[in-house]
């Protein structure tokens, strides 16, 4: 099962590495820090997630803690990626994975970017590849997707680990829904009206 949903490109030569949102052990991040190292693309993009909006509403009530965009940052920085070269996505987060691709793909557009590098845990390469070749392709714009490599898990060993057995399955329930979405006309991310 878990062979299935690994899908891992080889990194080529980009033009922006982004890591996705949505990894709680910052794996994805630590992949972008490294292929930016490794010198695979000048500029690394951190997208808006809705975790970013829960701190701003908290900042609302005099309660200070850094958002989620932020600790990426941080993360970036710390690992060696120059803060010149960190893009920031300031639009409104929502929309699951599809929201995020889109929003970067609007950034892409913007600054007249044709390649990119996304970056993800391995069981969520499959359904980012088939969605990333919907949104980026119809654009011209080339896309590797590459795994995370320090993940705690992989296909192997996925179910000694609870919260990734979560994920696994899960993503084959969010694989499913990929394919009958357009048939049905439904949505199914966290804040469907923001797709």
């Amino acid at each position: 099962m878990g062979e299935f949903l690994l899908v891992d490109d080889s990194p080529h030569q980009a033009e922006v590495i982004v890591p996705l949102r949505g990894d709680r052990t910052y794996t994805r991040v630590i992949e972008a820090a490294h292929l930016f190292e490794k010198g695979f693309a000048p500029k690394v993009l951190v997208s808006t997630a809705l975790e970013d909006d829960y701190a701003k509403r908290l900042q609302k009530w005099g309660i200070n803690i850094t958002t989620q965009q932020d600790n990426l940052i941080n993360i970036l920085v710390g690992a060696g990626v120059p803060p010149q070269a960190i893009i920031l996505d300031r639009q409104s987060p929502g929309g699951g994975t599809e929201g995020e691709l889109k929003r970067i793909k609007y950034i892409l557009q913007k600054r007249r970017f044709h390649s990119i590098i996304v970056v993800t845990n391995w069981y969520h390469t499959r359904r980012v590849k088939l969605m990333s070749r919907r949104i980026f392709s119809p654009q011209r714009i080339t896309f590797f997707v590459v795994s995370a490599k320090r993940d705690i898990s992989g296909p192997s060993n996925w179910w000694h680990y609870r919260y990734e057995a979560i994920k696994v399955l899960e993503e084959f329930v969010k694989l499913g829904c990929f394919y009958i979405e357009p048939i049905f006309n439904f949505s199914f991310a966290d804040d469907p009206k923001k797709r």
